[in-house]
């Protein structure tokens, strides 16, 4: 309102409405998004494997996001270190006592159920394929030019167009103003 830009604020209203909700869904292959980066072992894959499934769970049952029950790097760290008691839980770095005190019962059976299930654990699924160069600079070029108008709006960038859309318009390159509201 202050900036004269209420019609456009009631516009952009107007647009959210037709979002359709989130998939809050967990993906039950997203912790090797998190040790495929950290370099776990496959021993170590599987403990992440039920940490993950352990915090998704926590999390969901008390409406929370997952971090709030344990971050990925305390999630690598521990799978990592595998501890085998509360008390060698503690010794893992990064591991605040009041998640040792909170969550360290069901921390230390995940690491259990992980130790024994090494050998259940999934093929590593394929790498995520790149984006073709051309796709990759069109991108590049959308990003710095949301970055620019963010700071001519006085507003961050990632509000005046979500990266989804940045993706989307490098990858289907709309050729008119049609094209593009579709």
């Amino acid at each position: 309102v202050e900036q004269g830009r209420w019609a456009e604020a009631q516009e952009i209203f107007r647009d959210a409405e037709d979002v359709p909700a989130a998939d809050n869904t967990t993906d039950p292959e997203g912790y090797w998004n998190i040790g495929r980066p950290a370099d776990l072992n496959r021993a170590q894959m599987a403990v992440l494997r039920e940490l993950y499934i352990m915090r998704e769970g926590l999390a969901e049952d008390a409406d929370v996001a997952s971090f709030k029950v344990l971050t990925n790097n305390q999630m690598v760290n521990i799978a990592r270190d595998i501890p085998r008691s509360l008390r060698h839980l503690n010794d893992v770095k990064r591991i605040p006592g009041v998640v040792v005190r909170r969550y360290g019962d069901q921390i230390i059976d995940a690491v259990h159920r992980g130790r024994l299930r090494v050998d259940d654990l999934p093929p590593e699924p394929p790498l995520p394929t790149p984006p073709e160069p051309e796709v990759a600079d069109r991108f590049t070029v959308l990003q710095q030019w949301r970055k620019e108008k963010g700071i001519e709006r006085g507003v961050g960038s990632d509000i005046v167009l979500h990266k989804s859309v940045l993706w989307a318009l490098a990858r289907d390159v709309p050729q008119s103003l049609d094209e593009l509201r579709e």
